[in-house]
């Protein structure tokens, strides 16, 4: 059964109340007084980036019980920018950046689109942000769900600025899904370049949908056969971006983990995947240097059903993050 179905089965779940009601969102300001950032001075010599898709959704099991163990895994992270997918309705991103300015004082969001959970999108930083941006893309969800965009803003490092865009692609390994993420990666592309960010020091961060299978556990060959993963979308991006973890060598929506915590049954076609991504583009004076998985830290959470059985949850989300490196030489 495609990805897709999942998305559907969410459907019964938003009709039911699961979701709540829309997404209240606002753009988030470029910094504190909401003005301008000033910039000055040396950048920082290293610079940690991460991306996490949070499965803070209601297709995925324990959102209530996991979200305090997210945000403070976040707040006790070593990141100095974030981008973050699936903080859907009714969870808010202004809150969610709120609960975690202590740690990143800088955010961005947007309120743009109008389906029924948002876009679930956010960006934090421990530096200023300036010159935020978002594109909701014309390549929309088929379900109507979700809002599928990318966010963006420069984030200031001394008298040196960093492109950080933040995005989250449609889902699913069929042949319709896989066209439309084609759709929405050009769409990406013709963004960064209206917003001159193919000139300049650039990273584009979040869950893409797209990559390669590092581990090979389940082929087409298996007993039940899973999907081919849509390694086709991963060279397209390429032609525009560089991949700065294209040796991490793991999977980051690994089965083991993403399978239990699905509500619905839609996903066991698909295989062990690299599909969530830290790619960048002429970093000049910045360079890469190093990639790893993070918040795959082991937990548990026990969730009782009706039936008083209880079933424990052992990681934060059904994907775990990864984080890229940039080291600065003048």
């Amino acid at each position: 059964m495609m990805r897709m179905c999942g998305w559907m089965g969410l459907a019964a779940v938003v009709a039911l109340g699961g979701c709540g009601d829309d997404a209240a969102t606002s753009t988030g300001d470029a910094g504190p007084d909401g003005g301008a950032a000033q910039g000055g001075g040396e950048p920082p010599s290293e610079l940690a980036l991460g991306t996490f898709n949070t499965g803070l959704v209601a297709v995925v099991k324990g959102v209530d019980d996991r979200r305090p163990l997210i945000e403070q895994a976040i707040a006790d992270s070593p990141l100095d920018v974030l981008c973050l997918q699936e903080l859907f309705s009714p969870i808010v991103s202004a809150d969610f950046a709120e609960s975690l300015s202590d740690t990143f004082p800088h955010s961005h969001h947007s309120a743009l689109g109008d389906a029924a959970v948002g876009n679930g999108l956010l960006i934090l930083s421990r530096y200023p942000l300036d010159n935020t941006q978002a594109l909701l893309f014309e390549a929309a969800d088929p379900s109507g769900l979700t809002d599928r965009m990318v966010i963006a803003a420069d984030v200031v490092l001394g008298d040196a600025r960093l492109h950080v865009m933040c995005s989250h692609l449609v889902a699913g390994l069929d042949a319709d899904s896989a066209m439309l993420r084609a759709d929405e990666i050009d769409e990406v592309a013709a963004f960064a370049q209206a917003q001159g960010y193919l000139e300049g020091p650039s990273v584009l961060l979040g869950d893409f949908n797209m990559g390669p299978d590092p581990v090979g556990s389940c082929t087409d060959a298996s007993d039940p056969p899973c999907l081919a993963p849509d390694e086709a979308g991963y060279a397209k991006m390429l032609e525009t971006f560089d991949d700065a973890a294209a040796d991490l060598g793991a999977c980051t929506q690994c089965r083991d983990a993403f399978l239990p915590l699905q509500v619905l049954t839609s996903y066991v076609d698909e295989p062990d995947q690299r599909i969530d991504h830290c790619f960048t583009r002429e970093l000049g004076a910045w360079s890469a240097t190093g990639a790893q998985v993070i918040f795959d830290e082991a937990i548990a959470v026990e969730l009782t059903a009706s039936d008083g059985s209880v079933e424990v949850l052992t990681t934060l989300s059904d994907h775990f993050g990864v984080r890229c490196d940039l080291a600065y030489v003048p």
